[in-house]
């Protein structure tokens, strides 16, 4: 994923439930103010009344000029910026725009049966008095410390 697609950083589970409650209440929105709107001309064509004709929206105003940084607060400015890049690149995110709440690493580290390999078990303890006494003590340690 490149630094671009980075846009959020959080946990899986809750990014899904902020993204359909984002998407209901969209929905929500755009449906009341769609009905509001149809009543409003509802109203006016019961009274008589022209809508007026749509104006042009007014034009944004220009970008401010930036003014010249000084040597100091340029190397400030590099510094967060570097900081930021550094962080979004280590840190694991999802895509907020596809809304899928998965996250790269998910993605990349999903359990696969077939690359796990079998036990060996050559070397493991066989089941005799020394093992047997062990996991009676240990069973006995705790069920002795459980009852204070």
């Amino acid at each position: 994923m490149t630094g671009v697609e980075r846009s959020g950083y959080m946990d899986t589970h809750m990014s899904r439930i902020m993204a359909e409650t984002y998407a209901k209440e969209d929905k929500l929105q755009t449906k009341f103010f769609s009905d509001m709107e149809h009543r409003r001309l509802a109203e006016k064509a019961a009274k008589g009344i022209k809508p007026k004709p749509e104006t042009p929206e007014e034009q944004p105003p220009p970008p401010p000029k930036f003014k010249k940084l000084s040597a100091k607060e340029l190397e400030i400015k590099l510094g967060v910026e570097l900081s930021k890049n550094m962080w979004k690149n280590s840190t694991p995110a999802y895509n907020i725009g596809t809304h899928s709440g998965i996250s790269q690493s998910q993605a990349d580290f999903q359990y696969d049966e077939n690359e796990i390999e079998p036990m060996d078990k050559t070397f493991n303890r066989k089941r005799d008095e020394f093992v047997m006494y062990v996991e009676a003590r240990a069973k006995n340690k705790n069920t002795a410390s459980s009852k204070k």
